[in-house]
C-alpha cells in the first residue's frame, strides 16, 4: 500500500483531473444536436464479419477490420469509429476535448478518457449495451492476390455491426482465423520497408503485467507480437491513404535521413523523434513520405481534426479550422505529447524500479545492462536496456557531484555494461541505484 500511495503522490497526479461525471453529463447534452459534420446517410456495411483485436482489458475499440471475397476478389476493409458525428466543432465538448487532447494511461490505475464515458462508449466499435450498430469511416481496398497488396481504395461513411464473439485480444486472435490478413499485413510491411530503405526496428521489450496490484515482468507472447504487427501495419496504411488525401491538416513528420542505422539506441542517441506539425514533411522511421493520425479518434484529439478535414473535403463542407488554427492545434499537440511521453517514462520507471524492489525483497538476483548515451558535464545519461533476462527501457542519469571530474570525458562508443544491483532506494524522492551510481563514478574518474 505504501508503494501504490507513494506512485499516486509522485506520477498519478501527473496526469492531471481525472473526468468529473456531472460535467460529462452537461458536455453530451449536444451530442443529438444537428451539425454539418453529423452524416446521417451512410452505407450500410452490416453484412460485413467485422473484427477487433485489442489489448487485454481494453473497454473500447477505435478500429476494427473485415476481409472478404466479392465477386472472386478478395477485399479488406478497414472500419474506424467515427466520434466526429456527435460532435458539434465550438461546441464546449470540442473545447474540452481540444483541452485534454489525448486520453491519459497511467499504470494500474483506470484510464482518464479524452470523450465523456457516454461519448466513449456510444462511439466505440465494441458492441455494448448502449448500441448495436455503430458509425464509421470505412475504408476498402482491391488485395491483389498474386502479391497480397492492397490497392483501388474506396471511403465509406458506414454503419457497421461487431458481434460480440468477434472482439479479440493480441493473445487469444487465432493465426489460421486470420492467415490471410496476416500475409497481406506481411506484404504491405515488406513494400513498405522496400521502397522507403528504411531497417525494422524489432520491438521485444517486456511488458509489466499486475498480480495483486504488483508488477510483474512478462514477455510479449509470439502470437501477441504478430498481432500487435499487423494492426500496425493495418493502421500505417490507413494514416498514409488518409494524409495523402488531405490537402492541409495535422501531420506527422520524423527526420531520421542522417542515421545510417535505424534502431533503437541509434534513435535515442540522436534525439530522433516524431512531431506533429501542420506541414507535409516525411515520417522517415515509419518510410512515409505523408503521414497523420487517423485511426484512434476516440483517444486522440489530432486524429478528430483529421476526420473533420476528411469530411470536409468529400462532400464539399466549409473549411472546419483555418490555416493558421492548425498551426494552434498542431503545436497543442505537440506540447501534450512531449508531455505525456516523459510522463509514461516516468511511469514505466517508477513501476520497473519497483519491480527490482519486490525482486531484492525476495532475496532474488538482480542484474542490469545499460549503455551510456551522453556525459553533458553535469549529468552522465545511460539507458537501462534489461533487468535480468527481460529488454526494457528506463532513462537513468547520475548527477556528477565532483567539480574535478565533471569535464572529464567518457567512453560512449557502443559499450554495453552489466552489473549487479543489491540495493535500491526506491521510495527517495529521486530513484537511486547505489550500485549503478558508484559504477558510473569510477568509470568517469
Amino acid at each position: 500500500m505504501e508503494l501504490e500511495s507513494n506512485y499516486s503522490k509522485r506520477i498519478e497526479i501527473l496526469y492531471g483531473h481525472k473526468r468529473d461525471k456531472f460535467e460529462d453529463i452537461i458536455l453530451s447534452n449536444c451530442i443529438s444536436q444537428p451539425h454539418i459534420f453529423k452524416i446521417e446517410k451512410r452505407t450500410d456495411l452490416t453484412h460485413l464479419e467485422i473484427f477487433t483485436i485489442d489489448p487485454e482489458n481494453s473497454n473500447d475499440a477505435d478500429d476494427g477490420f473485415s476481409f472478404f471475397y466479392k465477386n472472386n476478389k478478395l477485399y479488406l476493409a478497414i472500419h474506424i469509429a467515427d466520434p466526429t458525428h456527435f460532435i458539434p466543432l465550438h461546441s464546449q465538448l470540442w473545447k474540452n476535448i481540444e483541452t485534454r487532447i489525448t486520453t491519459k494511461y497511467p499504470s494500474n490505475r483506470d484510464s482518464i478518457s479524452l470523450l465523456p464515458n457516454e461519448l466513449e462508449n456510444l462511439c466505440s466499435l465494441k458492441t455494448n449495451k448502449y448500441q448495436e450498430k455503430k458509425l464509421a469511416i470505412s475504408i476498402i481496398w482491391l488485395i491483389e492476390t498474386n502479391t497480397m497488396l492492397p490497392s483501388q481504395p474506396e471511403i465509406f461513411f458506414s454503419e457497421i455491426t461487431v458481434q460480440k464473439t468477434n472482439s479479440f485480444t493480441y493473445n487469444n486472435a487465432c493465426p489460421s482465423k486470420f492467415s490471410l490478413c496476416l500475409q497481406i499485413s506481411k506484404a504491405i510491411k515488406q513494400k513498405r520497408l522496400a521502397e522507403s530503405n528504411s531497417l525494422v526496428i524489432s520491438d521485444t521489450t517486456s511488458v509489466i503485467n499486475y498480480i495483486d496490484s504488483k508488477p510483474t515482468l512478462v514477455q510479449d507472447s509470439l502470437n501477441s507480437t504478430l498481432f500487435k504487427e499487423m494492426i500496425s501495419e493495418f493502421a500505417i496504411l490507413t494514416n498514409g491513404l488518409i494524409a495523402n488525401i488531405l490537402s492541409e491538416g495535422i501531420f506527422r513528420e520524423c527526420d531520421a535521413k542522417t542515421l545510417e542505422n535505424v534502431n533503437l539506441k541509434e534513435i535515442i542517441k540522436n534525439g530522433i523523434q516524431a512531431k506533429y506539425t501542420n506541414n507535409k514533411n516525411s515520417h522517415d522511421l515509419i518510410g512515409l513520405d505523408k503521414y497523420c493520425h487517423f485511426t484512434s479518434p476516440i483517444r486522440r484529439l489530432p486524429d478528430c481534426i483529421c476526420h473533420y478535414l476528411l469530411k470536409s473535403l468529400l462532400l464539399n463542407l466549409p473549411k472546419p479550422f483555418t490555416n493558421q488554427q492548425l498551426q494552434i492545434l498542431s503545436k497543442k499537440c505537440l506540447d501534450e505529447i512531449k508531455k505525456d511521453k516523459k510522463i509514461g517514462h516516468l511511469d514505466n520507471k517508477f513501476r520497473l524500479f519497483q519491480y527490482i524492489y519486490l525482486l531484492l525483497n525476495q532475496n532474488q538476483n538482480v542484474e542490469i545492462q545499460f549503455y551510456i548515451t551522453k556525459n553533458t558535464g553535469l549529468f552522465v545519461n545511460t539507458i537501462i536496456n534489461k533487468i535480468n533476462n527481460h529488454t526494457v527501457h528506463i532513462s537513468y542519469s547520475l548527477k556528477i557531484k565532483n567539480d574535478k571530474i565533471r569535464n572529464q570525458k567518457i567512453i560512449t562508443e557502443d559499450n554495453v555494461y552489466k552489473i549487479k544491483i543489491n540495493t535500491i532506494d526506491f521510495l527517495k524522492e529521486n530513484d537511486e541505484l547505489p550500485e549503478l551510481d558508484l559504477f558510473l563514478s569510477k568509470l568517469i574518474k
